[in-house]
């Protein structure tokens, strides 16, 4: 079975610190069949700079009074190019997505992809 292909989609705020451990550790999974979208509500702490090195699939600016996290959810679907879509925060630092994930992801997405929730264990810094 191969693995599906995946939109990570991930809002940002001002978080560059968290950023630096969040944006290499979803470069360094082994699973390699996804796109990131970002949705940055006018960071100014660097966090531009970071995300851009990264070349995500699309980067989106809103000024922080556009924020709303269900918005950045939808606008980030929008944009995605796989029926399935990983909502991630910029804290969020992925832990490896193994082969049994991915297995339960497939087995489970494939009969009906519309009645399922997927996730996963996140390790965040405090």
């Amino acid at each position: 079975m191969s693995d599906p292909f995946v939109s990570i989609i991930m809002r940002s705020f001002n978080e560059a610190w968290a950023l630096k451990g969040t944006l290499p550790a979803l470069a360094a999974q082994n699973f390699k069949n996804w796109e990131l979208i970002v949705i940055d509500s006018g960071s100014t702490d660097g966090s531009q700079e970071l995300i851009r090195a990264m070349q995500p699939a699309h980067f989106v600016q809103i000024t922080p009074q556009k924020y709303n996290p269900s918005r950045v959810m939808n606008q980030g679907m929008c944009l995605a190019k796989s029926e399935f879509g990983i909502f991630i925060n910029s804290d969020a630092t992925p832990q490896a997505i193994t082969r049994t994930f991915r297995g339960r992801f497939s087995r489970r997405m494939a009969p009906n992809p519309v009645a399922e929730r997927c996730s996963s264990r996140l390790k965040t810094q405090a």
